[in-house]
């Protein structure tokens, strides 16, 4: 069993309405057995506002003896108070099935939720199922996938649901590029535009860096910029997103 547990610098999160990365979710697909990783975050202020904020993140997996199958959860829990009263709180949820067919294809299904209930009860589940190819010729490195989801998003400022349901394309390609011994560098592009309404896209384009410190310590830094063709809510119709860390590994 690994365990893992990181120190966040600075985190800025999605909305429960944006993509989210499963592939730089993902955990170490090459040993068979039972694995776990936990991000444990804390952050605050004192002074004229009393604020807390806290997180919890990580995963658990099993991989049969072969490594065909393999079976992966993921979770992302957050909390934030101000002078003792929640005022923030989110919930991130993802199960996923993996069959692998052979060096370079796999199957997959999957089911998801986000929500933020504090935050005009925002929400977004769904379930899918996909074919993920491995990419191993130069330059690339990492994978690529194509396959349909159901998506439901919605939410409701003043008790007033806007909700917006449909079938979704999803088309990925994540890739990895080693800059030195002990840094790498990942890119990934995911696009979902619905099936009946192709301008109706929702997009993420993400890069981080990963720099190994020694065997237990590591930085890394991810910097994401997501695109909504039709957002639910008045609100720009794109986001930046960053997070730096500290990763403990023992």
């Amino acid at each position: 069993m690994r365990l893992v547990i990181g120190l966040s610098g600075l985190l800025i999160s999605h909305s429960a309405l944006a993509i989210v990365n499963i592939e730089n979710l993902r955990m170490d697909e090459s040993q068979a057995g039972f694995s776990t990783s936990t991000t444990l975050s804390v952050s605050g202020k004192r002074g004229n506002t009393d604020e807390d904020i806290y997180g919890l993140t990580g995963g658990m997996q099993y991989i049969g003896e072969d490594t065909a199958v393999r079976n992966l959860f993921l979770y992302d829990l957050k909390n934030s108070q101000s002078n003792g009263t929640p005022y923030s709180e989110s919930y991130f949820v993802h199960y996923r099935h993996t069959r692998q067919l052979n060096t370079h294809w796999a199957w997959e299904k999957f089911i998801q939720h986000q929500s933020e209930p504090l935050s005009d009860k925002r929400e977004r589940n769904l379930i899918g199922t996909n074919a993920r190819y491995r990419l191993t010729t130069s330059p690339f490195n990492g994978h690529a996938g194509v396959g349909l989801m159901y998506e439901q998003r919605s939410v409701k400022p003043n008790n007033q649901l806007t909700e917006d349901k449909g079938v979704r394309f999803n088309l990925y390609l994540d890739s990895k590029y080693k800059l030195s011994e002990n840094t790498d560098w990942k890119i990934s592009l995911y696009a979902q535009p619905k099936v009946d309404a192709i301008a109706d896209l929702r997009s993420v384009a993400s890069t981080g860096l990963t720099t190994r410190i020694n065997q237990r310590f590591a930085f890394t830094f991810d910097l994401a910029y997501s695109h909504d063709a039709k957002p639910l809510t008045a609100q720009k119709s794109y986001d930046l997103n960053y997070k730096t860390g500290i990763n403990l590994r023992f």
